[in-house]
């Protein structure tokens, strides 16, 4: 396979604040090593012919000129992959971090490129400092293992490579089109489509690859009875005042799972800490009784542990939860035990409580503990 060029630029900005993007959109344009030059080219000829200083989606204030600009590029000889990221349906640290949210979300796309394009070269508009810029070029090459060849992850400027205003010309249509700028967005898709070759979607439904690539049976059928109970509860009671609290711990936890990391566990503090945030106040006791008590009481599993808290994956994690939680039980229990001795025997039994019906359960938990 021929060595493929990949030209990232993005629409939108990865921070979370008032005024903020919406959506952060991603594109990469595609074309063959050999063919640099000749699209290059092409691209100058274009933009002399409609007197256009750059390609940038902003520059470009007519639905009619950029709809023109569109029907001359779809003839240059290149595809594009685009990523959009649904900044609303984030949650967690990311807000409080855009430099490495940013990071995060190039590694999405430059995995995807990856998986495809084995040998290639990427070459990344400028974003932030010099500093940072070396920072993600050294994150990118270790995380998606770009070092097999050489000068893999390049940083470009916008202003000098008319390959990346393309990127950025098609990020930004996108995000116009998400946002329904466009009165002719009919039109406008369509040229896109002819140039498109797919559109990853992030948060999306991705815990179906979380689970295929689960080769442990057992722990599979944990992950999808997980997962699957928990968007069940969620889809139940989606849009109940008297659920909100319970639904927002649980989107959580999912998005954790699904889109972060799989094997990261949650502290109470930080799920309080967001309900906060959604002007829910919960002191810890609430938390786990209104809220993680009532969903095991539901059924929706979730694992405890030193740790923290998390939805199931696998046999191990469940183990974990189930140690955690027995031996914090089990130790209870038996300082009660020691305490129903001595009380017991100073009073001489005379203790009504102790004979009542509603401790014959402790009794027999008693008779068992002294079997171990």
């Amino acid at each position: 396979m021929k060595r493929i060029l990949a030209y990232i630029d993005e629409s939108g900005d990865p921070r979370f604040n008032e005024g903020a993007s919406s959506h952060l959109e991603f594109s990469a344009i595609l074309i063959e090593s050999e063919s640099e030059e000749k699209t290059i080219a092409q691209l100058l000829e274009i933009q002399n012919k409609l007197r256009i200083p750059e390609f940038k989606s902003q520059k470009i204030k007519s639905e009619t000129h950029r709809i023109r600009i569109l029907k001359e590029v779809k003839n240059i000889d290149f595809k594009f992959i685009n990523l959009s990221i649904r900044k609303s349906e984030v949650f967690g640290e990311w807000k409080d971090f855009p430099g490495v949210f940013y990071k995060y979300t190039q590694k999405i796309l430059h995995s995807e490129l990856h998986r495809l394009y084995p040998d290639r070269t990427v070459t990344i508009d400028k974003f932030g400092n010099d500093q940072y810029q070396q920072s993600l070029k050294e994150y990118l090459e270790k995380e998606t293992q770009l070092k097999m060849f050489d000068s893999v992850v390049n940083i470009g400027s916008a202003k000098n490579n008319i390959l990346i205003q393309l990127a950025d010309l098609i990020a930004g249509t996108n995000r116009k089109l998400t946002r329904g700028d466009f009165s002719r967005k009919e039109e406008i898709y369509k040229l896109l489509q002819e140039k498109e070759l797919h559109i990853l979607i992030w948060p999306d439904n991705f815990h179906r690859f979380i689970i295929e690539s689960i080769n442990n049976e057992q722990d599979r059928k944990i992950a999808e009875i997980s997962i699957s109970y928990a968007e069940r509860y969620i889809a139940k009671n989606i849009g109940k005042a008297a659920f909100e609290s319970r639904i927002l711990v649980l989107e959580y936890l999912l998005f954790q799972v699904k889109f972060n990391n799989s094997h990261k566990y949650i502290y109470s503090n930080e799920l309080i800490d967001w309900l906060k945030q959604n002007k829910i106040n919960l002191t810890e006791e609430e938390f786990r009784k209104e809220v993680i008590g009532h969903l095991r009481d539901e059924g929706v599993v979730i694992a405890g542990s030193s740790k923290g808290l998390k939805i199931p994956l696998s046999v191990s994690e469940l183990i974990d939860y189930l140690n955690y939680t027995s031996s914090r039980y089990l130790t209870i229990i038996r300082r009660f035990k020691e305490t129903y001795k001595t009380l017991n025997a100073t009073s001489l039994g005379k203790i009504g409580v102790f004979e009542s019906s509603e401790f014959e359960i402790h009794k027999e938990l008693f008779k068992v503990l002294e079997k171990y």
